[in-house]
């Protein structure tokens, strides 16, 4: 087993990935521009940490320095629009636009559109990309916020109109094509989008985008694209997907060949030879895949292929190298959400701070609106952690942690029961709540299925019903669609037409229409704490000549960020007059359980959710809160053995590893145990705790087994949790 690259990681790491901050304020700059630089990271420092009156006096200093630098005005406009001041954020980029370098208006134009966006205002925005493009046809960003506007506003035509414009005007540029590519993989048409991916590849095999579009596509089912990939008529570019296809799938040796008949010969085709190397790496051959890579990292390269490297080295443990490299990335292209993926993922809690402000700068310094820029971070399982400094309604109220059990007590018409329920992520992105009770699981008691989309996070209905055999399938009314959240506005309406079809009664059809309003944000109590909620009122009313029949309820409902609804009151009407209240109010959040039947998925990793608000465990509170990597290193710190061999050996240390989710969906946080951290010899153990439960693990002397913590022993145990 390979140890090397674990023990210097908090020095020489930290190094790696602090090295854009050092250089931006440097002495070798010019003392104006290195004022400029240094104000500038002091202003992203303090978006990251959510001070942002902070940060708007920060970047104003930097105007008052230099009023030509462009990240100012756009880091300024940001900030202005994470506190809903859209005023003031477009009055700064006006001010830009005027002051700033040629060069530099675009950026500035761009970020204007997408502030319009943030606002909730689809027509300024439309208007304001519509002039972008008539100044300068070969803006690709333009065309993709005109699409995505049209496309969340449920015109389609117009958006793929748009997108096929924006190719016709750049022909030679693959984001134009994976752009077409992205708008046909979210509308289902797969053989399109490959067309469109074949234009991209051709044009620059070394990107990173086409395979994340292919990767959306075909996760659930790689073989689909292998068979796909041998009808392609260039088969240069039909082997190069072929082969991606294998070795996302895990067919090693068979991508191996491939490569080495097909792909091998073409030097230029670096993204094919830095798989080749993790397929090598994954099938044993350690020593042909470091040899390759090394190879490869002696020539030019382009950011993508920089975080390519990055990953690989990340594969093989050495996170050392893997933070030097996504650096360089970063410093070529600060929006590379791979490499991004890459800080996070081999940050020791030291650097946490520091990648942080990589994911802020991104935040603050593209021409996207904010709300889409989060829900990228969320899909590459980023966090996101800046959070708006105003009362817009944003995805994050709605989707809860998916690894957590949340218990609510439901009292309707007199009588009072506890529901426990969960949440799941299906394979075509939508999240839906399920309830567990007498370890049976049945679908929702209330329509909450949401999907995460480019546009923002749809309102989508779904299934509904106490019994499987009785739920009900609600389908959006001709255009009809649910409301759209992202960044709403408080007071903001809307209106849903449902057709509701019982599976049992294929005759039985009924229409039913639910009118909603966001009230704003409220503090109410939660489990004994007060939290920030956003408050929802909707009614839904419905035809029924049923004398029993619901005709009409009105609730009310809170929502807070990552716990999803925590309290809903209602009011039912019946067709032969009579009225029940009903309210459901959530009493606990626990981790979930390894049972199958509570909704475990081995593909969802608990810390690439949206993190639950804080909840801490008081006197009689059912609140369980999950082990922290930190605390379970403390859990390891304390063990006899390890107190003493602290104390006997000035060597010795216990450093973080990784963490891992086993194959029943639970997360373990691993350490390593060294005796020398200079020569990275003689290592003692690996440790492994359970987050759930606390149970501490290693592996024992032979290698062949595993032992587990026991009331002060170690003890053989059947549970694999490497």
């Amino acid at each position: 087993m390979k140890r090397q690259g674990k023990c210097q990681g908090g020095r020489v790491a930290l190094l790696a990935v602090a090295v854009l901050f050092t250089s931006l304020i440097s002495g070798c700059f010019g003392s104006t521009e290195a004022k400029v630089n240094k104000q500038l990271e002091l202003a992203v420092k303090y978006v990251s940490e959510n001070k942002f009156d902070e940060a708007v006096l920060a970047y104003q200093e930097v105007i008052n320095i230099d009023k030509r630098e462009v990240r100012a005005y756009q880091g300024l406009g940001k900030v202005y629009t994470l506190q809903g001041k859209f005023d003031k954020a477009q009055e700064t980029y006006d001010q830009g636009i005027e002051a700033v370098k040629e060069e530099d208006v675009m950026r500035l134009k761009l970020s204007l559109a997408g502030m319009y966006m943030d606002k909730g205002d689809p027509v300024q925005a439309e208007k304001a990309y519509k002039e972008i493009i008539d100044e300068d046809k070969t803006a690709v960003e333009a065309y993709q916020g005109l699409a995505m506007i049209y496309e969340r506003n449920g015109e389609g035509e117009q958006a793929l109109a748009v997108l096929e414009q924006g190719i016709l005007a750049n022909q030679q540029d693959y984001r134009a094509h994976n752009a077409l590519a992205s708008y046909y993989a979210r509308n289902g048409e797969k053989d399109k989008a490959v067309e469109s991916i074949v234009q991209s590849l051709a044009l620059d095999v070394n990107q990173a985008e086409a395979y994340r579009i292919l990767k959306d596509m075909y996760s659930e089912d790689w073989s689909e694209l292998i068979d796909k990939a041998g009808s392609i008529e260039d088969q240069g570019i039909g082997n190069i997907m072929r082969f991606y296809a294998l070795y996302e799938s895990g067919q090693y040796q068979e991508a191996l060949s491939l490569y080495e008949e097909e792909l091998k010969q073409d030097e230029a085709n670096q993204k094919a030879a830095v798989l080749a190397a993790a397929c090598m790496f994954r099938s044993g051959d350690e020593q042909k895949a470091g040899e390759l890579v090394q190879k490869i990292a002696e020539k030019p390269a382009n950011e993508w292929i920089m975080a390519d490297i990055a990953g690989y080295y990340l594969l093989t443990g050495d996170k050392d190298k893997a933070l030097a490299w996504a650096g360089r990335s970063l410093a070529a292209n600060e929006q590379n959400l791979d490499a991004l993926k890459i800080v996070v993922s081999a940050a020791t809690k030291e650097q946490e701070q520091l990648a942080n402000r990589y994911i802020t700068r991104l935040l603050i310094y593209t021409w996207q609106p904010v709300y889409i820029v989060q829900e990228d971070m969320y899909a590459n399982s980023l966090p996101a952690p800046v959070k708006p400094e105003n009362n817009r309604l944003t995805y994050d109220y709605f989707i809860p942690r998916l690894d957590y059990e949340y218990t609510y007590q439901d009292r309707c018409g007199g009588t009072s029961r506890e529901i426990k329920t969960s949440w799941e992520k299906d394979a075509g992105g939508l999240y839906s709540r399920y309830m567990v009770e007498a370890g049976v699981k049945y679908p929702s008691f209330s329509t909450d299925y949401y999907k995460v989309t480019s546009s923002g996070i749809a309102w989508t209905g779904g299934e509904a019903g106490q019994y499987a055999s009785e739920s009900w399938n609600h389908v959006p009314l001709g255009n009809e669609r649910c409301m759209v959240l992202a960044f709403v506005n408080p007071n903001t309406e809307w209106t849903s037409n449902y057709r509701m079809k019982e599976e049992s009664y294929e005759t039985s059809i009924e229409n039913y229409t639910r009118t909603s309003k966001y009230l704003g944000v409220e503090r109410i109590e939660v489990m004994g704490k007060t939290m920030d909620a956003a408050h929802i009122r909707y009614v839904e009313t419905q035809n029924a000549e049923d004398p029993m029949a619901l005709i009409k309820e009105s609730t009310d409902m809170w929502c807070v960020r990552g716990l999803g609804m925590v309290k809903a009151t209602s009011i039912c009407v019946y067709n032969n007059g009579s009225q029940e209240e009903d309210t459901l109010e959530l009493v606990s959040v626990s981790p979930k359980g390894n049972d199958e039947a509570a909704g475990n998925s081995e593909n969802e990793q608990p810390e690439s959710q949206p993190s639950p608000a804080p909840a801490p465990a008081t006197a009689g509170s059912t609140v369980i809160s999950p082990l922290t990597q930190e605390r379970a290193r403390e859990m390891v710190l304390a063990l006899p053995e390890v107190k003493q061999y602290l104390a006997q050996y000035d060597n010795f240390r216990v450093v973080d590893y990784d963490k891992h989710v086993d194959s029943k969906g639970t997360l373990f946080f691993d350490f390593w145990a060294y005796w020398d951290m200079t020569t990275h010899t003689n290592t003692f153990e690996r440790y492994s705790v359970n987050s759930l439960t606390g149970d501490i693990y290693k592996e024992n002397v032979s290698r062949n087994g595993f032992v587990k913590y026991v009331d002060g022993s170690w003890v053989p145990t059947s549970d694999r949790v490497f």
